[in-house]
């Protein structure tokens, strides 16, 4: 097999958080009393890191994001975290890939305890050997960041033998800036025009299991 580390994203490529993080956003807005001109801007959120999404999308000062954020996670926490389902045939593929011996991470965006508390929720932690996320409270720690804390914790040291699969442009830049192959997802919430830099794009999970296990 050409790859032996396999990194997966969570929101938007293991799990649809959808619901979960959009209704967490419309708490938080309406706790500021902020109505946004355009609501399709909230499935934007699903991926990036929240504070530069309140800034790049409503225009928050950073005093006003952070506010937002903690509004967020008053939501977030106890409910919408749990708005939030597998997509059919992640833990099946999840499953062969560990019985092929692939060693497979988690390399998310979200909050490192928020995301132990989701695969833990669906029973999902067993299939992955590392579990690399943003520092809680932590500024500034973008997606290169938990890719490279990722590949430090993995036995691949060659980087032409890992991969990362993500949904999202900042998996495929986070992967380039890192020297490791990438392939986008478009079953999660980017397109074809924002992974057009993945090393590789497929549509659907199935499509993703044709590619990783031949």
């Amino acid at each position: 097999m050409r790859y032996k580390s396999i990194l997966f994203d969570l929101d938007g490529t293991v799990t649809d958080s959808t619901e979960g993080i959009i209704n967490s956003i419309m708490y938080a807005l309406e706790k500021l009393e902020y109505v946004p001109e355009d609501t399709s801007v909230l499935k934007k959120f699903i991926g990036p890191p929240l504070l530069e999404s309140f800034k790049n999308y409503f225009g928050f000062s950073d005093e006003k994001s952070e506010l937002a954020l903690k509004f967020y996670r008053e939501y977030y926490v106890p409910k919408g975290l749990y708005q939030n389902r597998v997509y059919d045939g992640i833990e099946e593929l999840l499953l062969k890939l560990n019985a092929k011996g692939y060693d497979v991470l988690l390399a998310t965006s979200k909050p490192e305890p928020q995301a132990r508390e989701v695969i833990n929720h669906f029973k999902l932690t067993k299939y992955f050997s590392f579990i690399a996320g943003v520092p809680l409270n932590e500024k500034g720690y973008t997606k290169i960041d938990v890719i490279n804390f990722a590949l430090e914790h993995t036995a691949t040291k060659d980087k032409s033998e890992i991969l990362m699969v993500g949904d999202t442009h900042f998996d495929v830049e986070g992967a380039k800036a890192c020297g490791i192959d990438s392939v986008g997802v478009l079953y999660g919430m980017g397109d074809a025009e924002e992974l057009k830099e993945a090393t590789y794009i497929v549509k659907t999970v199935k499509d993703l299991e044709d590619f990783l296990i031949k």
